[in-house]
């Protein structure tokens, strides 16, 4: 293979796995909706949201850089408050703090901060980091909502912990971070065109 066959091959498959009707989107329960119908679903609860809705990201890793770039924009563009856990003098201490030590570093800030109605979005191309596992764990005893993305095996145990569970069926690293990116930078430029009435919600449905 070439260099310019090579190319050619891994730019179709990152377009595939963004595409709309690629896309696996499961509830809680694990049934099938559709992509479209669930970022209207999301866009409308972030939209009519009290004021005071925090909205945390985290990862690990490139996905820890997919949570504070899109925390960014959520805050930026969207209004919505936003914190993500990357610090590593802060993350240091909350293992350190952490009876499950490394495992619990992102659940033992959580605590201290998220409450019901709040939003987790989780990010793991494994689907299997026991951190995030354990933060989403937490959110839940907190009734906070959930929005995981994750990749590689389908029956990764992150993709069935969400009420939105987005899955990229790929197990190239670079591939499922990017198409996490691409989910989370389109809702963010969706939600603004709809705050500035250029799109109507109903046709997300």
């Amino acid at each position: 293979m070439t260099i310019h066959d090579h190319v050619i091959s891994y730019t179709s498959e990152a377009q595939r796995l963004i595409s709309h009707d690629f896309i696996k989107v499961t509830d809680l329960i694990g049934r099938d909706i559709p992509y479209t119908a669930t970022l209207g679903k999301i866009i409308n609860m972030l939209d009519t949201a009290d004021p005071n809705l925090m909205a945390y990201l985290i990862g690990n890793g490139g996905s820890a850089g997919i949570a504070s770039e899109n925390a960014n924009r959520l805050n930026k563009y969207c209004g919505i408050k936003t914190m993500t856990f990357n610090d590593p003098i802060s993350m240091s201490a909350s293992a350190n703090d952490s009876l499950l030590g490394w495992p619990g570093v992102f659940a033992e800030i959580l605590k201290r901060y998220i409450k019901e109605d709040d939003l987790l979005i989780a990010i793991s191309s494994s689907g299997s980091s026991e951190n995030i596992i354990n933060a989403v764990d937490m959110a839940r005893q907190a009734k906070a909502v959930v929005i995981t993305l994750s990749g590689f095996k389908s029956e990764n145990p992150l993709r069935k912990l969400g009420d939105f569970n987005f899955y990229i069926p790929s197990s190239d690293y670079q591939l499922v971070e990017g198409s996490h990116s691409h989910i989370l930078g389109l809702l963010v430029n969706t939600f603004v065109l709809v705050r500035q009435q250029k799109i109507n919600p109903k046709g997300l449905a």
